[in-house]
């Protein structure tokens, strides 16, 4: 959840298997090979990523695949 650029986690579930593909899509950034590049300690710490200015919105809602 966002308000006015100040984010709070609703979710952190390291096998968020749709949710980590949904931010790197929303963000703009590749967060899978980022997270990969950490832990195989292969960081350029020269580098900041910033993904919260951002002029659009992603919504993510639950997708079934029956009739409710």
């Amino acid at each position: 959840m966002a308000k006015d650029n100040h984010i709070k986690v609703i979710e952190c579930n390291l096998r968020a298997s749709r949710s980590f593909p949904f931010v790197s899509k929303v963000t703009k950034q590749n967060f899978i090979e980022i997270a990969v590049n950490a832990m195989v300690g292969d960081v350029d710490k020269s580098v900041r990523y910033q993904t919260v200015d951002l002029d659009y919105v992603g919504v993510k809602f639950p997708q079934f695949s029956f009739r409710a």
